[in-house]
C-alpha cells in the first residue's frame, strides 16, 4: 500500500509552514529576537542535518526489528520540539531556546522521514525505491497544497476550522501540529 508514504509523508510536511514562517515571527514578536539571528540559527540547525542524517540512518537501520515503535518515538520528538517551541515560554535565553526546540523537531522529523523510506525500499525492494520515492513526493506536494490553501482562506487560524465556500472545492479542515 504505496499509499500509506505518501500520507505519511503530507503530515510531516505539514510541520514545514509553522516552523519556516510562524516561528520566526513569533520569537521576533515575542522576545523581540532580531530576524537575522533566528535565520542564521536556522541556517546552522539545517546545516546540523548534513552531519546528523549518516547516524541518523545507522539508527534507523538497527530498529529494522522493531516495526513502527521508532516512528512513533520520532513522532514523538517532534511534537515535543513543537510544543516547545510554541507552547512553553522560553526559559533562559529565547534563542538557545529556539535552538534547541527545533533541534529535537528536525532530529525527529529526519529520522521519521529516513525510517520511512527505509520501511518503503525493504517493502519494496531495490526496485520500487522509484515507487514508493513517488508516492513520498506526492505526499509532500499535496501538504504544501493543502495547508498553503488552509493559510490563505478567508477567516483561516492555525487552530480552527475555516469556513470556506464549498461550492469553490474548499472544504472545513482542522491542522493538528501534534
Amino acid at each position: 500500500m504505496p499509499w500509506r508514504y505518501a500520507l505519511f509523508s503530507c503530515a510531516l510536511g505539514m510541520a514545514g509552514l509553522p516552523i519556516y514562517i510562524h516561528a520566526p515571527k513569533f520569537f521576533v514578536d515575542q522576545y523581540e529576537i532580531s530576524l537575522v539571528a533566528l535565520g542564521l540559527a536556522l541556517l546552522i540547525l539545517r546545516s546540523i542535518d548534513f552531519f546528523q542524517d549518516p547516524f541518523l540512518g545507522r539508527l534507523a537501520a538497527s530498529t529494522q526489528q522493531n516495526g513502527s515503535i521508532p516512528l512513533w518515538a520520532a513522532s514523538v520528538a517532534m511534537c515535543v520540539g513543537m510544543t516547545l517551541l510554541f507552547a512553553i515560554p522560553a526559559i533562559g535565553f529565547p534563542i538557545l531556546w529556539f535552538c534547541t526546540s527545533l533541534v529535537i523537531l528536525f532530529s525527529g522529523f529526519s529520522f521519521a522521514y529516513i525510517k520511512i523510506y527505509a520501511l518503503g525500499v525493504e517493502a519494496y525492494g531495490v526496485d520500487g525505491q522509484i515507487k514508493i520515492a513517488k508516492w513520498r513526493e506526492g505526499g509532500r506536494n499535496e501538504d504544501n497544497f493543502i495547508i498553503s490553501k488552509r493559510y490563505t482562506s478567508p477567516g483561516a487560524s492555525i487552530f480552527s476550522f475555516s469556513k470556506c465556500n464549498a461550492s469553490s472545492g474548499d472544504f472545513n479542515t482542522l491542522f493538528i501540529l501534534c
